[in-house]
C-alpha cells in the first residue's frame, strides 16, 4: 500500500517537473521583435546578409525618405586585422517592393519631417530653455531617432543652395507640431529634386570648365522644373534657386 502511494506520488512530481520545464523553455524563447515602418535617410544599398558591402551580395537600391518595414533588429559581431571585435546593429527589412534584406539601423529613421518655413530654432536638449543649436530653414529634411513628448530629436539636412552651400544640422531636438513643418510624404520627391539642383550648382560653382558648368546646370535646371510643375509648397523655392543662377525653366 505504501509502495502504491510511492508510486502515485512519485508520478505527480514527475508530471508537475515536466509542466515546470515546458513553461521555462516558452519562457526562454525569444519573441518576435515588431520594430515596424522605418525611413531610409539617404539612398543606400540593402544586402543579402548583415555585415557585407559586397556588390554581389546586394539586394536592391533603397532611396533616401523611402519607407522600409523593419522585422527584425539583429546583431552583428566582425573581428577586424588586429583582433579587435566590434558588434553592430542592423535592420532585416522589406521594401515596399517585397524584397528583404539587411541595412544598419542607424541610417534608418522612425520617421521624416519637411521643413515648410523658415525659422524655428532648434535646440540643444529637449527644453525651451536649453540652448538653441540654430534655425531650421526651409527645404530641409530632419529625420527622427526618438520622440520626447512634443519634442523631436532629429538629424536635418538642407536642400536649397544658401551662399553656396547647404546646411544641415544634426543631433537636435524640434518641436515637431510647428505649422512650419510637415508630415506629408508626398513632399519628399521635391526635397530630392531641390537637394539633386543645388548639388549641381555647387559643383558648378567648383569647376572652370564652361563645358562642365552647362552640363550641371542643364541638370539642375531639369530637376528646378520638375518641382516647379508638381506646383507643391516648394515650387516657389526652386524658381527663387532658378533666378538666382540665371536659369531658364520654361523651355
Amino acid at each position: 500500500m505504501r509502495l502504491g502511494k510511492f508510486s502515485i506520488n512519485a508520478a505527480t512530481i514527475l508530471v508537475l517537473l515536466a509542466l515546470i520545464a515546458c513553461d521555462k523553455k516558452k519562457e526562454e524563447t525569444p519573441v518576435a521583435q515588431i520594430v515596424g515602418t522605418k525611413y531610409s535617410g539617404w539612398d543606400q544599398w540593402v544586402y543579402k546578409k548583415p555585415g557585407t558591402t559586397e556588390k554581389s551580395e546586394q539586394v536592391t537600391l533603397v532611396y533616401g525618405n523611402e519607407e522600409v518595414n523593419g522585422l527584425e533588429i539583429v546583431s552583428h559581431e566582425s573581428t577586424d586585422a588586429k583582433g579587435n571585435k566590434t558588434v553592430t546593429e542592423y535592420l532585416k527589412l522589406k521594401t515596399v517592393d517585397g524584397k528583404e534584406g539587411y541595412g544598419l539601423l542607424k541610417n534608418f529613421f522612425d520617421a521624416v519631417l519637411f521643413i515648410v518655413g523658415d525659422g524655428d530654432t532648434a535646440f540643444a536638449k529637449n527644453s525651451l530653455t536649453s540652448p538653441s543649436k540654430g534655425k531650421l530653414e526651409k527645404g530641409m529634411s530632419c529625420f527622427e531617432s526618438e520622440a520626447s513628448g512634443e519634442f523631436s530629436k532629429v538629424r536635418c539636412n538642407g536642400s536649397i543652395v544658401k551662399a553656396g552651400k547647404l546646411n544641415n544640422l544634426h543631433d537636435v531636438w524640434i518641436q515637431g507640431a510647428s505649422s512650419n513643418i510637415s508630415r506629408d510624404p508626398l513632399l519628399g520627391d521635391s526635397i530630392r529634386n531641390l537637394k539633386l539642383a543645388s548639388s549641381k550648382l555647387i559643383e558648378s560653382d567648383k569647376t572652370s570648365d564652361p563645358a562642365k558648368q552647362e552640363e550641371l546646370k542643364k541638370a539642375a535646371a531639369s530637376a528646378l522644373k520638375t518641382v516647379v510643375e508638381k506646383g507643391d509648397v516648394y515650387s516657389e523655392s526652386a524658381n527663387t534657386i532658378a533666378n538666382e543662377y540665371g536659369l531658364t525653366l520654361s523651355e
